[in-house]
């Protein structure tokens, strides 16, 4: 289930994922800014994994939070 805080429930491609903005340098993987196409708010995604891991990563800027994207992927 997608949701935004201002429009409720969202269809898939009702949401943009990607921003091409938030991209550094030399990193190979897409960065992800969940936002509702509608009215702009970034929104929740909810997802029941089916056995595998879901891996959050959080911190400051520049203490390696892409670094470890890169290895965990």
């Amino acid at each position: 289930m997608i949701k935004c805080p201002n429009c409720g429930e969202r269809a898939v491609n009702e949401i943009e994922t990607y921003n091409e903005s938030l991209r550094k340098q030399n990193l190979s993987i897409s960065p992800i800014l969940p936002i509702c196409k509608q009215c702009g708010t970034e929104v929740g995604i909810m997802h029941k994994s089916n056995g595998g891991n879901i891996i959050v990563i959080n911190g400051t800027s520049g203490s390696g939070k892409s670094t470890i994207a890169e290895i965990l992927s």
